[in-house]
């Protein structure tokens, strides 16, 4: 078990990545929208850890509302990480408020977390929704979308945690 720091979209830019997955199930690849994690939603992660005071987490969340509200994300390209996880997304453009933003996150949690993935450090993080994993058959990935415009532009409507890989929302802060 594991916990998920997810900034959510607002419902334009949420109904377009919906969209990025119907496109992949329908030409039989799993998307994020069918699992791992059940219940997911589009969304682009700022932490993930192993365990932690969420009260604290909740609090440190709050109290960053503010530089969270009216946050505005941009999906200029498709990639993959080559890992074992094979993960498929769209890429984020990581402005200075988005880096400023996962740094000041990732600094107020440190005394509240333990088992912090590597992959979401300051320095090591790419920004991303991911829209597969399991994505091996990148070919088919990039045929599946080849009708998607991109960039797409999203703003942050909502922040919150989720218990993955089961998919249970810990909670949910609007940031409107």
């Amino acid at each position: 078990m594991a916990f998920a720091i997810e900034m959510y979209f607002d419902s334009r830019a949420d109904a377009v990545v919906r969209e990025v997955w119907t496109a992949l199930e329908y030409n039989g690849i799993r998307s994020t929208g069918s699992g791992p994690v059940a219940n997911a939603r589009p969304h682009a992660s700022l932490a993930v850890f192993e365990s932690g005071m969420l009260e604290g987490v909740e609090q440190t969340l709050r109290s960053r509302a503010a530089q969270v509200r009216g946050l505005r994300l941009t999906f200029p390209s498709l990639g993959f990480f080559l890992t074992a996880e094979a993960v498929a997304f769209l890429g984020v453009t990581p402005t200075a408020a988005l880096l400023q933003l996962h740094r000041a996150v990732a600094d107020s949690l440190a005394p509240l977390v333990s088992g912090y993935w590597s992959y979401y450090l300051p320095d090591a993080w790419t920004p991303h929704c991911t829209i597969a994993s399991g994505a091996h058959d990148h070919a088919a990935i990039v045929a599946s979308l080849a009708h998607v415009t991109l960039p797409i532009q999203a703003t942050v409507e909502s922040v919150g945690v989720l218990e993955v890989p089961r998919g249970l929302p810990q909670f949910t802060i609007d940031v409107r």
